[in-house]
């Protein structure tokens, strides 16, 4: 479980800005039904399965939560040798940040442990990185920074890979770890490979978690129950197969597999499937006895001739509606997190889907009947009515902001405090943020004002 990110000189993020999921312990709700929203994480530490972060356009929403997958990515996806860092990307509207590292830290819970792992990267070097664990009190496994590396006595393989030169100036110690099964370098990545990150429009990238569960009878009804809960009028979901020769003789079909390999994704059963990494840590091809390679929806219809209900099926991305494939293309992932934890997090969450629907969404990660495993969600949206809905406790909402320097300050609602009190609970969070209490909206300027030069002209036309 995720308790907080710090991160520093990444995109618009210039100054260091601290991302909790920590509560607030003396925060108290008038809805109390809002303390369901908290994951008991130790006996004095709460933890929060959502938040939401709100902001206007270009204020830096999504560079927060890209910095998040750019964190993951180079824990899950980066090699153990060779260039750690793909996608180095500083603030750059000052002299001095494109000069400057990137730094990114974690500080995460796994079985009552708590773990810290964070490192600074600038191009393809790693200047620093470190990693500690805190049962009673916090202890170091290894620090380094620039060419001195310290590592804790007990991790002997660490200590091998230093002793035989092994560690790189150019990878993380934590991935060299891990591939010469150092427990504590795997614990940490197994816990990042359970993060899944969807940036705005990209939900078909995760499809395939939903045809893995329409391939499980007992989940392929959970599938559908929710498509009906949605009013979306599926009846049915029927996978088309085809089967096609690859190059060794076995059928494969090449479809949208989840971003973060893992390994959990796949059938409790996997019999004949297996994946191969092609060129790309995120290209895989997916080799099984049956390729699926369409899907189709049953709706029903009244039949006026017949007098009798009758079924139809469709393909469906070619009649189902945009919103109805984003939310059928996230069923199988929301599952997936739903029935193994981890945690999920999504840009422009409300894109294409209606609002009643996305709060049905939050409402199912907010939850411990329905999240018994404790995943959390994370997400960046524009849709206020989710700020009426009863649907979080204040310290569950941020906003981004930008200053006059161009540079992204993030905060809570609980941070916002200019009177020197917090923000209470019986306040009107839509209507106050719409109105600019709490920042993060757009400051409009007059559109009208472009078009006055035309309508003054088209006047003076008029009147010759």
């Amino acid at each position: 479980m995720l308790a907080q990110i710090r991160l520093k000189n990444f995109m618009s993020i210039r100054d260091e800005q601290i991302f909790s999921l920590v509560a607030v312990s003396s925060l108290k709700e008038q809805d109390k039904s809002l303390t369901e929203n908290l994951i008991t994480a130790s006996e004095d530490l709460g933890l929060l399965r959502s938040a939401v972060v709100y902001g206007a356009n270009a204020s830096g929403k999504s560079n927060l939560l890209r910095a998040i997958e750019f964190f993951i990515d180079t824990i899950t996806l980066s090699p153990p040798t060779g260039s750690a860092v793909g996608s180095y990307s500083p603030f750059v509207l000052d002299q001095q940040s494109p000069g400057e590292p990137t730094l990114v830290e974690a500080v995460f819970i796994i079985d009552q442990v708590v773990y810290r792992y964070g490192f600074e990267v600038q191009q393809q070097t790693v200047v620093a990185e470190w990693l500690f664990i805190r049962r009673k009190q916090e202890t170091y496994v290894f620090e380094r920074s620039g060419h001195e590396l310290r590592i804790n006595r007990p991790y002997r393989k660490l200590l091998e890979l230093q002793n035989n030169k092994m560690v790189s100036q150019t990878a993380l110690l934590l991935n060299l770890g891990a591939l010469f099964n150092d427990e504590t370098c795997q614990t940490v990545q197994k816990w990042a490979s359970d993060v899944r990150c969807i940036q705005g429009t990209e939900d078909y990238q995760f499809q395939d978690y939903t045809v893995q569960y329409l391939e499980q009878p007992e989940n392929k009804q959970r599938i559908l129950n929710l498509l009906r809960d949605a009013d979306l009028g599926i009846e049915d979901i029927e996978l088309v197969r085809s089967e096609s020769k690859g190059s060794n003789g076995s059928v494969v079909a090449v479809v949208n597999t989840p971003k973060y390999g893992g390994g959990d994704w796949v059938p409790s059963n996997p019999t004949g499937i297996q994946e191969i990494l092609q060129g790309s840590f995120k290209m895989k091809t997916r080799v099984a006895p049956n390729a699926t390679v369409g899907i189709k929806s049953t709706r029903i219809f009244w039949d006026n001739d017949t007098s009798q209900f009758k079924s139809i099926s469709m393909p469906f991305t070619k009649f189902e509606s945009q919103g109805t494939q984003k939310f059928f293309n996230l069923i199988g992932l929301i599952l997936w997190h739903l029935d193994h934890g981890g945690i999920l997090i999504a840009d422009e969450l409300d894109t294409k889907l209606h609002p009643l629907l996305t709060q049905r969404i939050v409402q199912l990660f907010n939850s411990p009947v329905t999240n018994p495993k404790n995943a959390q969600f994370i997400f960046a949206t524009h849709d206020t009515n989710l700020l009426s809905a009863g649907l979080f406790r204040r310290d569950q909402i941020w906003f981004t902001e930008k200053d006059n320097t161009g540079a992204t300050q993030l905060y809570a609602l609980t941070d916002y405090k200019p009177s020197g009190k917090t923000v209470r609970n019986d306040e009107q969070l839509e209507k106050n943020y719409i109105a600019g209490k709490y920042g993060g909206i757009p400051y409009l300027g007059n559109f009208d004002a472009l078009f006055e030069p035309k309508l003054a002209a088209d006047e003076a036309i008029m009147h010759e």
